[in-house]
Order: structure tokens, then C-alpha cells, then sequence
């Protein structure tokens, strides 16, 4: 005759099913979750100006062939607060000039990372930028190109106009 389970023997079958289901769950679940996070591949265009400001490139470089590389690593020394910096040029001493596009400004930024405006030109566009040994910086514009001086207290005015619409280089 077969004896009745004892209370033992039933809690722990209770607990050996609850187990094995359990168990059952968490292989399906393991199974198809990479189902469930994938996801396909997602295309896009980007067929205008507007669509490439849009984007944000970060440790890449984009060539004109839409080709996209690792970039060096970048480390933001000063902040211009201008749209574009169109040109650069350094002295001597380490400072840098930057020319910059919207506003037509010009900035020095010391080796340090202090930097401030040092001249607001007529211009919307500084394409060009070269200091001479005396420490004058010379400044490339356009439209309406014309070449501006600017002396080392910031006083600036135009050093040439060629009559030409753009300046894109300056030598000393």
C-alpha cells in the first residue's frame, strides 16, 4: 500500500515545478530577447545643406566624397561664438588669429587659451589671415574683397582693395 506525500514531500515538489517553470521562462525569454532588441539597418539621405548641419559628427571626418574617417581627437581651446572660422594664421609668440565667417571678426587667442575680438571688419567674411614680424595682422575679406590691417592696439583699416570680390590667401 502506498503511503500518503508528507507536507515535506509536497512543498517540495511545489518548489521543484515552480523551478522548472521558471527555468522554462527564462531560456524562452534568453532565446528571443536578441530577437526583440535587434534591429534592422536604417537609411537615409541627406541631399541639401541643411540636412548636413543637422547631423552632428562627432570623431569623424567627412571628405568631399562623403567618405567618413576617424578624426583626431579635438579639444576646444575658445569659444568664438561665430558661425564659421574661415581662416588662421600664427605669431611669433604663439597666439593665434582667427578669422571668422558671418560677422567678419577678427579673434587672438594667446598660447593659453585666453582669447578676445580684436577687430569687427565690414566684411561678413575673413577668408584670409597673416601677422608680420611686427606683429600687424592682415586680414583677408570678402565679399567685396579688401585687405584691412590691424595694428597691435586693434586699430584697423583697409590696407588694399584690389577691386576683386574675394581675397582667399595673404602672404608676408
Amino acid at each position: 500500500m502506498r503511503r500518503p506525500p508528507t507536507e515535506f514531500a509536497i512543498i517540495t515538489n511545489v518548489l521543484f515545478n515552480a523551478m522548472k517553470l521558471i527555468a522554462l521562462c527564462f531560456a524562452i525569454v534568453s532565446v528571443l530577447s536578441p530577437e526583440i532588441l535587434a534591429s534592422g539597418p536604417a537609411v537615409w539621405s541627406v541631399n541639401s545643406r541643411s540636412d548636413v548641419m543637422k547631423g552632428d559628427a562627432r570623431g569623424v571626418s567627412i571628405d568631399s566624397d562623403g567618405a567618413i574617417t576617424l578624426a583626431p581627437k579635438l579639444t576646444e581651446v575658445y569659444k568664438t561664438g561665430q558661425q564659421f572660422i574661415w581662416s588662421s594664421a600664427v605669431d611669433s609668440n604663439g597666439n593665434v588669429y582667427l578669422g571668422t565667417g558671418g560677422d567678419g571678426k577678427v579673434f587672438k587667442v594667446t598660447s593659453a587659451g585666453v582669447g578676445s575680438m580684436i577687430a569687427d571688419l565690414a566684411e561678413i567674411n575673413v577668408s584670409a589671415i597673416a601677422v608680420a614680424a611686427n606683429g600687424d595682422v592682415f586680414a583677408g575679406t570678402s565679399p567685396d574683397g579688401k585687405v584691412y590691417r590691424i595694428d597691435a592696439s586693434g586699430k584697423s583699416g583697409v590696407y588694399f582693395d584690389p577691386k576683386a570680390k574675394y581675397i582667399w590667401s595673404l602672404a608676408i
